[in-house]
């Protein structure tokens, strides 16, 4: 299975890209690729998940957590790309 995403928003600012997606998860999944061609910077916030870890790497486009948001629950990606 994959994130299920839902766009909060998306806007350009001078030659950058401004977003927040909303990801349900499904357990297993711990990658998301951003609607960007490199991101320059990625931040999540767990709104409904009780996971205690954090961590969040960026590679490109892509944004891997560090522990899957569990089965329906989700968390709210923004990032700043282009």
């Amino acid at each position: 299975m994959a994130f299920t995403e839902t766009k909060k928003f998306l806007t350009i600012a001078g030659d950058k890209i401004f977003g927040c997606y909303r990801l349900t998860g499904d357990g297993a999944d711990t990658t998301w690729t951003a609607p960007v061609t490199a991101l320059e910077a990625a931040w999540f916030q767990r709104i409904d998940d009780t996971a205690t870890d954090e961590k969040m790497s960026i590679s490109g486009a892509v944004v891997t957590f560090g522990t899957a948001p569990a089965n329906t629950k989700y968390v709210d990606v923004f990032f700043v790309g282009y």
